[in-house]
């Protein structure tokens, strides 16, 4: 009996609060309370959108436009003859020993695009040992036993089928490269 009077004392509270918040979150004309409006910037009208790439924060800003994405670039520098790691979120590049001649910086870019593009370099780099590049596709609408890897052709002006391999386990889609470029998933036809 003891323990009933706690539990029901815990769930008046419980209430009030709930009640509460209720209360003072209506009391806005509009029903939910609002940032206040500044004439210095343009409002942003912000929703979440899932565009195949996972969920991202979305928005319009003046006249209908969605905010440009912001890459992320993380440079490293690796020594050809030692291998290495490099790592930007989702992507992963793995050098060999022996993968290049001297020293270079390393970089990736994810430009925050929905169809999951990553830009590596230096361009064209090429090498002499293996190098993977591996995505991390758990949670997107390219975790699928049928997902590849594409490169952008720039001559051809179009996107070639590099034939990832997916892991079911890890939820990612690797290849190996034959040089840096722009690369991304590619789920289905």
């Amino acid at each position: 009996m003891h323990g009933f009077c706690k539990s029901s004392v815990i769930t008046r509270w419980a209430g009030a609060i709930l009640g509460l918040g209720l209360f003072v979150g209506c009391a806005h004309e509009g029903g939910a309370p609002s940032a206040p409006e500044s004439s210095e910037s343009p409002s942003v009208s912000s929703e979440l959108r899932d565009f195949g790439w996972g969920t991202v924060a979305s928005g319009k800003r003046g006249s209908d436009r969605l905010p440009a994405p912001t890459p992320i670039t993380v440079r490293q520098r690796i020594k050809g003859a030692d291998g290495g790691e490099v790592v930007n979120g989702r992507y992963r590049l793995w050098f060999a020993p022996g993968a290049f001649t001297g020293t270079e910086t390393i970089t990736i870019t994810d430009p925050g695009t929905a169809d999951g593009q990553c830009v590596l370099g230096p361009e064209g780099l090429h090498f002499s040992a293996l190098v993977t590049l591996t995505i991390d596709v758990n949670g997107t609408v390219f975790d699928s036993p049928v997902v590849t890897i594409e490169w952008w052709d720039p001559t051809a002006a179009s996107w070639v089928d590099m034939y990832g391999l997916y892991s079911a386990y890890a939820h990612n889609v690797y290849i190996v490269l034959p040089h840096f470029s722009t690369y991304r998933p590619r789920a289905g036809w």
